[in-house]
């Protein structure tokens, strides 16, 4: 049988995944997906009707047991295709990294790609066959809508609650036999986003993961031992926080209510990591100037309305 988690968290197997040429797909998908949004209005779509059949559940975690929550979870359903959307482009390409590291079958599609490599990560996800993962940041524009999937998780808070809504009522299940399944990760500090839930009418249900998984000391020692999972932990982390101190939904999203070191810990941190290049000050500078009303910067990404 398979070694207990503690075991394979140390278990250190580096995976590639082949690039495969999909060019005559691309643009298949490319106009499927817009033919998807074409029959898709927000504004037409009732309650019921948009979010029928599906089950939206939230699931309370405490900022430092964020990541222990995940892998508990993804172990327990490794047999059904999952969806993780994070909130920037460096928390994707660290968490992708590090569940690959972890003998999880994962895909990840974001920014830092080319559109084809992007498309490509996102259409063999689509045609695969039993579990797998797809590791993709919360935006909004045409790729928006998630192939067929079990399971959509909202791991770190999204951009528009009400966007969020709306998308997981595009996850379409129609080849699965397994009702599809959104969940949103909260902390206590956060509730104040299921008010959106109620204002859209949307049942939500608590969602509990009962025995999470103990693997802490063996993530730290992970993240210690290699350089290049710690040099990209270290990016997301700090890219996470800014992400946080410019969220537009400020009333639910704080970032003076974060306790930095324990959210350091969900990126595998018994400290917070320095920025290389940067002292403390200057972090905390750039941390208050995107808390404060700021003029929107242009954004010259491909993929809109995603975080760096």
């Amino acid at each position: 049988g398979d070694p207990p988690p503690e075991q394979q968290m140390e278990t250190i197997i580096v995976q590639s995944t082949p690039k495969r040429e999909v060019k005559a797909d691309i643009a298949e998908l490319e106009a499927n997906i817009h033919n998807q949004l074409a029959l898709l209005d927000p504004t037409d779509l009732s309650p019921s009707r948009a979010y029928n059949g599906y089950s939206h559940n939230f699931v309370t975690v405490r900022d430092e047991h964020r990541f222990l929550m995940l892998y508990t979870l993804l172990k327990r359903h490794s047999d059904q295709k999952i969806i993780i959307f994070f909130s920037t482009t460096k928390t994707t390409q660290y968490y992708s990294k590090l569940l690959q590291r972890l003998k999880f079958d994962v895909r990840a599609a974001h920014n830092g790609q080319t559109k084809e490599v992007f498309l490509s990560e996102y259409l063999e996800f689509s045609k695969k066959e039993g579990g797998g993962i797809l590791c993709i940041p919360d935006f909004q524009n045409e790729f928006a809508i998630p192939p067929s999937c079990e399971w959509i998780i909202q791991f770190e808070p999204p951009s528009n609650p009400t966007e969020y809504i709306f998308r997981v009522g595009r996850i379409s299940i129609e080849s699965s036999s397994v009702a599809g399944r959104a969940l949103l990760f909260v902390t206590p500090e956060q509730f104040g986003v299921l008010q959106y839930f109620k204002a859209a009418q949307v049942k939500l249900r608590e969602y509990e993961i009962a025995k999470i998984s103990q693997v802490q000391k063996h993530y730290v020692a992970l993240i210690r031992k290699d350089e290049t999972l710690r040099r990209l932990a270290r990016e997301a982390y700090h890219a996470y926080l800014l992400a946080y101190a410019s969220h537009s939904f400020r009333d639910v999203y704080k970032i003076h209510d974060l306790n930095q070191d324990k959210v350091a810990l969900a990126f595998g941190f018994t400290k917070i990591p320095k920025q290389q290049g940067v002292t403390d000050d200057e972090q905390k500078r750039e941390v208050d100037r995107k808390w404060k009303p700021v003029k929107s910067e242009k954004n010259t990404n491909w993929m809109r309305s995603e975080k760096t």
